[in-house]
């Protein structure tokens, strides 16, 4: 268990150094802080993970799972708007057409986890098999790993049609993110089907994650040192593609 633990303080702080890399650029645009909001929240959703793999009670492993949930709640909407606005030229226009996605994807989940705080999981005490490792879902739980699965998808959307839209060095420079966040959205698609296949979450299961975050750092980290500033937003002259 306390190898899971590593797993998850190592992403933490992985995650937590590329928030202060990006927050250090001269220029801070709607990108930089939505991603620094994204990746904040990645790196609270790991250290509380941490917190819970080394949790001996089922009770306090449902205490700092809750946690790690009502953090897992602002994913949605920060890599929602992350993922419009990414190398897009048009993102305000992207931003103002998808405005009540993003309103659903920011404001649903952190409900569904404070309203139903008493729903997420099912009490341990009436749950003979449940321990520290394995903690069953109730209705509130159950939706917020549907509503995580079903936004998950979206967002490799627009990253893939992103990624299509770029030609040349722009396309080199941004795919290494590109793969990163892939690589972490796609083992996030894997945990929550998992979820919602079974109706609990297993540290076994949920590690995945941790190792999709240094995966997707590390890829990340290989990126920005090509163009530290995010600075690859585009736009269109005479059919041609313009790097600015």
């Amino acid at each position: 268990m306390m190898f899971y633990a590593l797993l998850a303080y190592t992403s933490a702080l992985l995650s937590s150094g590329l928030v202060i890399f990006v927050l250090c650029a001269r220029r801070q645009t709607v990108v930089h802080w939505s991603f620094a909001v994204g990746m904040s929240t990645i790196a609270l959703m790991e250290t509380f993970m941490g917190l819970r793999v080394q949790a001996v009670q089922p009770s306090e492993a449902v205490s700092w799972k809750f946690w790690s949930y009502l953090a897992a709640a602002c994913l949605p909407g920060s890599w929602l708007l992350f993922s419009l606005s990414f190398g897009r030229s048009n993102y305000r226009e992207l931003i103002v057409r998808w405005k009540y996605a993003l309103i659903v994807a920011f404001v649903c989940p952190i409900a569904l986890v404070i309203g139903g705080r008493q729903a997420v999981f099912v009490d341990p005490l009436y749950v003979p098999t449940a321990t520290s490792r394995i903690l069953p879902l109730a209705w509130a739980g159950y939706l917020l790993h549907l509503f995580l699965l079903l936004n998950a998808v979206v967002i490799l959307m627009h990253l893939e049609r992103t990624l299509r839209a770029l030609v040349g060095r722009t396309r080199w420079q941004i795919k290494f993110i590109v793969l990163g966040l892939g690589a972490f959205f796609a083992a996030q698609i894997y945990t929550s089907s998992q979820a919602l296949l079974f109706s609990s979450v297993d540290v076994a299961i949920e590690s995945i994650n941790a190792y999709a975050v240094i995966i997707a750092d590390c890829l990340i980290i290989v990126s920005l040192t090509r163009n530290r500033h995010f600075n690859v937003n585009i736009y269109r002259r005479s059919g041609l593609l313009i790097e600015i």
